[in-house]
């Protein structure tokens, strides 16, 4: 099968939208205070609601563990490493923002359509076991660091207000208390589920909106050659780091390798804007690094889908 088209039906809705919000700024129907009003909103309304669902529906008994332990290992890698390098040249919060970005994939927007069009269910599966862990392990550790970075006082003062702001926050909460959901194998009403998956549904949607119009105050060019830098970390390094480990220490087979692969190198996810936003960090340089990373993957993906060690069908 050939997916270059398909790619661009796959990411062609995402530039949509990021184009409808810079298209109401621009046009002045939302103003810069709307914007930072509507991401805390969705911050801690419709993406709790997403996160809780997700950790809520997850069957963690039947997650495989090699292709997450592969991808989250590169992910962690790459995390830490941006932050360990950035951490002295730039403001704390920063480095764990940039960090982020060069290891947070937009799993579900476009990573699900893309491998089920090319790969199929068994490869579906596969993907869902990196979907349901990406928040619990990559979101909480951010988050933790970002409180970290936020703390003021001293070292061991910090530490407990970062520890008790991270498990109180609006990211951690409803991750742990899906988690528990999930554990206790407890189900969910019929009106409780519909109410939270369609405030989960907006989520993403927002998210990509409000990242529009925080670029049509900003630009592509503010903040570009970290962008570009974040950019090439998420779509080059990452993918390369995840397929060493997937390959040669933990001899994945060929499709769980794919995925890994595949998933490492899909463009940044937009939640990392939100993260920019809340911590009042970085939020032109995480804009423009979101868009140019979802700009660069079209071309980059025509050009990896061939090399996977299972190509697409």
């Amino acid at each position: 099968m050939e997916l270059a088209g398909p790619v661009l039906d796959v990411v062609l809705p995402v530039y949509g939208l990021i184009a409808a919000g810079w298209a109401a700024h621009r046009a002045g129907l939302i103003a810069d205070e709307d914007v930072r009003r509507f991401t805390d909103f969705t911050f801690r309304v419709f993406v709790p609601a997403q996160l809780f669902l997700a950790m809520a529906r997850t069957d963690f008994g039947t997650l495989q563990a090699g292709v997450p332990t592969a991808y989250f290992g590169a992910a962690l890698a790459i995390f830490g490493t941006v932050v360990a390098v950035r951490w002295r040249s730039v403001p704390p919060v920063r480095a764990a923002v940039e960090g982020l970005a060069a290891s947070f994939s937009n799993t579900v927007m476009i990573g699900i359509p893309l491998v089920t069009l090319g790969w199929g269910e068994s490869a579906l599966a596969m993907l869902l076991s990196i979907v349901a862990l990406h928040s619990l392990l990559l979101l909480t550790t951010a988050t933790f660091v970002f409180e970290i970075a936020a703390a003021t006082g001293a070292p061991l003062v910090a530490v407990g207000r970062a520890l008790r702001s991270s498990v109180l926050h609006p990211v951690i909460l409803p991750i742990i208390a899906g988690a528990a959901w999930s554990a206790l194998a407890l189900p969910l009403p019929a009106p409780a589920q519909a109410t939270l998956g369609l405030l989960a549904a907006a989520a993403s949607p927002l998210c990509l909106v409000l990242l529009g119009a925080s670029l049509g105050r900003d630009g592509l060019r503010t903040g570009l050659r970290p962008a570009l830098a974040m950019s090439a970390l998420k779509l080059l390094a990452f993918p390369v780091l995840a397929a060493a480990i997937g390959r040669f220490v933990l001899g994945l087979e060929p499709l769980a390798l794919t995925v890994v692969i595949l998933t490492a190198a899909l463009p940044i996810g937009a939640n990392v804007f939100l993260f920019a936003q809340r911590y009042r960090s970085d939020t032109a340089s995480i804009a423009a690094a979101v868009v140019w990373s979802t700009l660069l993957a079209a071309p980059i993906l025509a050009v990896l889908l061939p090399l996977l060690p299972v190509p697409p069908r």
